[in-house]
């Protein structure tokens, strides 16, 4: 009988490479990682040395952007990685004076856009921005001035002329734009220029090495807020504004829903609203002393029949769906999800703790005795024997010891003596690694 041959085992996918580095992002559901080398000599001194200030100021090289897609796959190298959406599945980056918004599936190239970054360098990117849905992004082109809104999901754009120097287009949800114009020389200095916060923060990305910094007043010319619809209407927005259908906008700071012309505009009568569910027209409403949805399009209110108390949501809508927190009948404090069509609440796990929502919709929550995952897309819970433990995205931790969690698995994937790095939706994760400083890499990505 012969004898089988060794196998080795399969190595693990590494992605980037021996240089100075540091990730900075990795898709939601573990589709591509975005990681910042030091593989050039960019202040021509004849070496590679990334350094940095008290305030994270790079004294030595700068770093070049590299997409790697994962589990294994060649790179592709850009020069600046601008933004992401706020479910980490759309990156914007650029290379030279081009714009590319790149997901796992899908790429748009940002034709002309006007690359010029906010003056104030820790400022939110000013290049481009994505909506609070993930669904519109806005950038700008120059000369004449104008905002670009385009749908993530088509491709589709439209150009919204600016009045004076365009400051920022802010992307908003059902592809409304915040146009921050600039109309006159309002410090005297003339010249109409692009206003600036004082700080000690040099760059978004250097921050992590920084022991402090500070931030301190808008000092420049004023800007002039303005906010334009779908259908290209102009108007003023109240303070802390969110678009909804027929013209209507709320203000999260006032609690209260406006009119385009800025006039206060009731709901249903004896209702306060409660919470705005981002990117619908519904509002959860508390109508004497009971929860209801109402429809902003409609002017309709459907009851929520369960007996809660104490609703919050915590996610943006998913298929009509959106998370919740609440007290049941019984006083136990629990998560589920609303039917904003319906007013149904689909009841999940009991909740001592919960940890913050991984991008995914996947949420930790855990009793006494367990840590359960649960979807707000599905209503799928998943159920593990880990008790005592901390939460944070999908990783659970007791002790000196970190759980990482495959939300559609019962037991843990991993189990770590030092914080994973990137958890994503499929249980991989990123090698733990120093965070404040480079590491040589390539980086490993785990999947048991």
């Amino acid at each position: 009988m012969g004898v089988a041959p060794d196998v080795a085992a399969p190595a693990t996918p590494t992605f980037g490479t021996d240089a100075l580095s540091f990730v900075s992002l990795v898709e939601a559901h573990g589709s591509f990682a975005l990681v910042h080398q030091f593989d050039e000599d960019t202040n021509r001194d004849g070496t590679i040395d990334p350094k940095f200030g008290d305030h994270g100021e790079p004294e030595g090289d700068w770093p070049t952007v590299w997409l790697y897609p994962l589990p294994i796959g060649p790179g592709e190298r850009f020069d600046e990685f601008i933004t992401s959406d706020p479910t980490n599945r759309w990156v914007v980056l650029r290379r030279g004076t081009d714009l590319v918004a790149v997901s796992a599936s899908q790429r748009w190239s940002l034709d002309d856009a006007d690359v010029t970054p906010d003056p104030s360098p820790c400022a939110a990117a000013r290049q481009a921005t994505i909506d609070p849905t993930s669904t519109w992004l806005t950038f700008t082109r120059a000369e004449p001035p104008r905002a670009v809104v385009k749908s993530l999901i088509t491709g589709v754009e439209r150009e919204v002329p600016a009045e004076g120097l365009l400051w920022r287009a802010d992307a908003m949800p059902r592809g409304w734009v915040m146009l921050r114009e600039i109309l006159a020389d309002t410090d005297g200095d003339g010249a109409i220029k692009l206003p600036w916060r004082q700080g000690t923060c040099i760059c978004r990305w250097c921050s992590r090495f920084a022991s402090s910094v500070g931030s301190g007043r808008l000092v420049g010319d004023e800007s002039r807020d303005t906010m334009v619809d779908a259908a290209g209407r102009r108007s003023a927005p109240p303070p802390m504004p969110i678009p909804l259908e027929h013209g209507a906008i709320w203000s999260m700071s006032k609690n209260a829903l406006f009119d385009a012309d800025g006039a206060q505009r009731p709901i249903a009568d004896g209702c306060s609203m409660r919470m705005l569910p981002m990117g619908t027209d519904r509002i959860v409403a508390n109508c004497r002393g009971k929860f209801v949805v109402w429809s902003a399009a409609t002017d309709q209110t459907v009851a929520i029949e369960a007996p809660v108390t104490g609703l919050q949501t915590y996610s943006p809508p998913t298929e009509g769906w959106v998370g919740v927190q609440f007290t049941d009948e019984e006083g136990v404090q629990r998560v589920g999800r609303l039917g904003l069509g319906d007013g149904r609440i689909d009841a999940g796990p009991p909740a001592v703790r919960w940890g913050a929502p991984h991008p995914s919709g996947w949420r930790l929550i855990a009793d006494a005795e367990h840590v359960y995952a649960w979807d707000v897309r599905t209503g799928t819970t998943t159920t593990l024997n880990i008790k005592g433990a901390e939460l944070d995205g999908l990783v659970a931790k007791r002790g000196n010891t970190w759980f990482v969690i495959d939300p559609t698995k019962p037991v843990a994937a991993a189990q770590l003596t030092e914080a994973p790095s990137f958890v994503a939706a499929n249980g991989c994760y990123v090698k733990p690694h120093p965070f404040n400083q480079p590491v040589r890499g390539p980086f490993e990505w785990v999947c048991q």
